[in-house]
Order: structure tokens, then C-alpha cells, then sequence
């Protein structure tokens, strides 16, 4: 379909199943849309349902204004969605996991799962607190998604990452990820952009610490766990992290020699009350300049960075 709206409608209590375990389920809960574009989804409500809004290969619509929250998988999920642009939504509550019996990892629940070539999508102002992640950019099958545009969401109090990335070219400004276990992890993110975000106050011992890694713990933006090539972190705020404000990582179990953290500029930022301000190792090329560190618990920790350069302004 072409040229449709959706307004003023509730398709909360349609399917819901917050039991159910690891693993995904075939489409169902409130709005699946398969195969469409140019539209408009405003003013509805999809409440204690399996997915809120499921767009698969559709594309150029724009949903702003809804009320998608507490969802027992996913609040908003992408599949091969292209340019779609989400104003104003709140997204938050997508998530499953049994508390009560000491689970800690909420499954594969998320608020918004973005996956399979879903590119050019713009969120703008949507709540996505607390999820089982805030936001994923997921790659299971090699297909990543890039060229997406991230404006000042808040995706704090997530059980896990407040954002999780797997996909390179994707851009985040002004965003707020606070008070998760981590605030951006992003794994195979090259050509990232982060300006003027705020990461602070993640894996707190008294708040969601889960998935602590060897070395440096938790941080506010971590990249770990995948290749991080040519990329921007400006402007952002990281403090009061139980680890490292800012934190790059090469290939562990080669040390480095498979590939490294590579052509990195890390410029005015505010480093505030974390472990360490940056914890880098096995990077390359890395440009550092005019960051604002203050109390942090310990020096910047810097381990085999190769053509390093740390500029005073």
C-alpha cells in the first residue's frame, strides 16, 4: 500500500507473552506492515503487545506522536525499512525478562531493533528508556544497516546497552544514554559519528551492571569486539561511569595484529568522575585533542596505540 494513514488507533492487548523465553517469534502484536511506504502512523497506542510496530521492506513513512511502550519484545523493529522517520514516539518498556527469578540478561528484548539493510531512518525526540536495550542495530545475517540518524532520543535505563550497534555509518547527536550497563556499545562500527551525547552514570554497582569486560569494566561509549575505523567522537559529556568515559579497543586474541581501533579523532569532549576518562588498546592512529578530564579516579590508560598523537588544544 501507498499513501496510507493510521491515526487515533489502539491495537494495545493483541499479543503479549512476556514469558516467553530466548528467540524470536513469527510477527505479531500490534501494526505489521509489509510491503509499504509513503505513509503516516500518528496519535495511536500499542500497549502490552509482542512487537508495537513491525515494518518489514517498507519504507518512507513517518510515525511520530504514538505511544508504543511496554512490549514484551520490541517496541519498534525494522527489517529492510528504509527512510522511514520516527518523531516525538515514546518507544520505552520493550522488555522481557523475569526479575523475580534473578534473570539479569532480558533476552532478546529491546525497544527498537533496527536490522537487515534498514537504512536512512531518522529518530527524532523519542523516549526509548528502558528496554532490555534501548537501541540495536543488529547484524545476524551480514547485512548491516547505515545512514541512520539519531537526534535527541533518550534511551537511558537500559537492563543492558542504552545503545548497541553492529552496523558501520551510522550517526548519533545529542542523544542521552544513561544509567545502563553500558551507555553506546558498538562492535563493527566503523565510519561512526557521536557529537554531543550524553553517557553517564553506567554500570553502577547499584544499578544494571551486566556483561562487565576484562580490563575496563563498563563505560559510557565503548567500542569493543569489532572494527571501529575512522571515527568521530566530539562534544559528548561521559561521566560518572564505572569505567572508562571513552573506551576503544583493537582484536583481543591477536592482540591487536588481526586489526586495531584505526584512524580515531576524539576531540572536546567533557570527561567527568569515571574510572579513567579514555581506556585505549590496540589502536591506531588515534588523534586526541582539547578533551576536558576531571576527576576521574585514574590517568587515561593507553596500551599499544601506534602513530598516537595527543594535542593540547
Amino acid at each position: 500500500s501507498r499513501a496510507f494513514a493510521i491515526r487515533d488507533c489502539d491495537f494495545s492487548d493483541n499479543y503479549h507473552n512476556p514469558k516467553h523465553g530466548w528467540g524470536e517469534l513469527p510477527a505479531r502484536g500490534g501494526i505489521l506492515l509489509e510491503r509499504s511506504g509513503q505513509g503516516v502512523i500518528e496519535r495511536c497506542r500499542a500497549n502490552r503487545v509482542w512487537d508495537a510496530l513491525h515494518l518489514i521492506e517498507s519504507h518512507d513513512t513517518l510515525v511520530q506522536d504514538n505511544d508504543f511502550s511496554r512490549c514484551s519484545n520490541t517496541c519498534a523493529k525494522l527489517w529492510n525499512a528504509c527512510r522511514n522517520r520516527f518523531l516525538n514516539n515514546n518507544l520505552s518498556h520493550g522488555i522481557r525478562i523475569d526479575r523475580a527469578a534473578g534473570e539479569v540478561h532480558a533476552r532478546d528484548s529491546t525497544c527498537v531493533l533496527i536490522e537487515s539493510g534498514s537504512d536512512d531512518n531518522a529518530w527524532h525526540r523519542n523516549d526509548i528508556t528502558h528496554g532490555g536495550d534501548g537501541i540495536f542495530i543488529r547484524v545476524l545475517n551480514g547485512w548491516v544497516s547505515r545512514g541512520n540518524l539519531f537526534v535527541e532520543n533518550d534511551t537511558s535505563y537500559a537492563n543492558n546497552n542504552c545503545v548497541e550497534s553492529w552496523s558501520p555509518g551510522n550517526t548519533f547527536l545529542r542523544n542521552r544514554a544513561n544509567h545502563g550497563s553500558y551507555g553506546f556499545w558498538m562492535g563493527g562500527s566503523d565510519q561512526t559519528v557521536l557529537i554531543g551525547n550524553e553517557a553517564a552514570w553506567n554500570g553502577l554497582t547499584n544499578g544494571y551492571h551486566q556483561a562487565p569486560e576484562p580490563g575496563f569494566g563498563h563505560g559510557g561509549i565503548v567500542f569493543v569486539s569489532g572494527s571501529s575505523h575512522h571515527t568521530l567522537v566530539e562534544g559528548n559529556h561521559c561521566h560518572d561511569n564505572n569505567g572508562g568515559g571513552i573506551v576503544f579497543r583493537g582484536d583481543v586474541g591477536s592482540q591487536g595484529a588481526r586489526w586495531r581501533a584505526q584512524h580515531w579523532i576524539i576531540q572536546q569532549n567533557r570527561l567527568e568522575r569515571n574510572r579513567w576518562g579514555i581506556w585505549g588498546r590496540w589502536g591506531d592512529d588515534i588523534r586526541i585533542a582539547n578533551n576536558m578530564s576531571t576527576d576521574n579516579a585514574e590517568a587515561d590508560y593507553l596500551d599499544d596505540v601506534t602513530r598516537l598523537e595527543q594535542l593540547p588544544f
